[in-house]
């Protein structure tokens, strides 16, 4: 009995170490085929947490017809920082994009439209700067959710932009037409992307 019980083992510790079968070739079978598979993978990128900071609104105020055709600008400057940022993996960064709620690749401007019975359908456009490089955020690349406002790799770092509207819009317009209240949204979004992914 102990005999068997030594063999069973021994044969079992033989048939763990067997590598997997492969297909034979032969005088009769002379071709085969082997699949070759391979699993590449990345940083995990599910275990980030953050918190980014948006602007909660943004008033332009009253705005007034310009008395003659010279640019008249209101702006507003705005943050977005990171509060949270935990588990990010080396190479990557929270990227924050923005795009008007009503963009579209033909008209991808930042808008308020009027929203009385008088204007309704009038359209005021603005311009988003980054406020340290001044650059236009619409000459930018243009991503799947908007445009970059910015990526942070850390809680240090923010971004400062300037929204300037140019009352010039309203220059030489019957103002019983443009009077009253306009609105707009900013869709902000949010993702843990590669930089290399940030051109």
């Amino acid at each position: 009995m102990k005999k068997r019980l030594i063999s069973t083992v021994v044969l079992a510790g033989m048939l763990l170490s067997v590598p997997a079968l492969a297909a034979d070739l032969s005088n009769t079978s002379v071709t085969g085929d082997t699949t070759v598979t391979a699993k590449v993978v990345g940083a995990d990128t599910g275990n980030v947490t953050y918190t980014v900071t948006i602007p909660d609104k943004i008033d332009f105020g009253e705005l007034k017809q310009p008395a003659n055709s010279v640019s008249d600008p209101v702006n507003k400057d705005a943050t977005v920082k990171p509060e949270i940022i935990n588990g990010l993996p080396d190479g990557y960064r929270v990227a924050v994009f923005v795009k008007d709620a009503a963009d579209t690749e033909e008209d991808p401007s930042f808008r308020v439209i009027g929203q009385d019975s008088a204007n309704r359908g009038k359209v005021l456009t603005y311009t988003i700067k980054n406020s340290s490089t001044q650059a236009n955020l619409l000459d930018g690349n243009r991503y799947t959710n908007g445009y970059l406002v910015g990526s942070f790799q850390n809680t240090d770092e923010s971004t400062s932009l300037r929204l300037t509207l140019d009352q010039m819009q309203l220059f030489g317009q019957d103002l019983s037409a443009w009077a009253g209240n306009y609105k707009g949204t900013l869709n902000f979004y949010t993702r843990v992307m590669l930089v290399t992914e940030l051109t």
